[in-house]
């Protein structure tokens, strides 16, 4: 059973938290730099935000950024900088990893999903 804590958190194993589903909830732009918008400036990174929720109740929230690479063939989608949610991770005796140890997890974790797909048809439906 999912309880929130007095903090705010989720507390799951790693194990639990890779077999609770999360579902894509909003993705955006940020908002252009200035000096992108300058005339003389030909190249400019395009980058945003995505948030994925779980369907359980209390919802687990993962939010990261991501950056648009553009090399080869097609542009692909990079998650930059760590996750923000509402979920810690517990060792194998329960304990809190911390928030950093637990970023960094959860940042391999989101690393091997397939957010890209519905990130970019977020972007495309919400901004084309």
């Amino acid at each position: 059973m999912l309880t929130v804590s007095d903090d705010g958190y989720i507390r799951l194993s790693l194990a639990d938290a890779r077999s609770t589903p999360l579902v894509h909830l909003l993705s955006g732009l940020d908002e252009e730099p200035r000096e992108c918008a300058a005339r003389d400036v030909k190249t400019c990174e395009i980058s945003g935000y995505t948030e994925w929720v779980s369907l359980t109740t209390p919802t687990i929230s993962l939010g990261w950024d991501w950056r648009l690479e553009v090399a080869g063939e097609r542009p692909r989608y990079v998650r930059e900088g760590p996750p923000r949610g509402n979920l810690m991770l517990l060792d194998a005796e329960a304990r809190d990893l911390g928030a950093a140890a637990s970023d960094t997890v959860l940042g391999a974790m989101i690393d091997a999903m397939a957010w890209q797909e519905a990130t970019e048809k977020a972007i495309k439906t919400r901004y084309v």
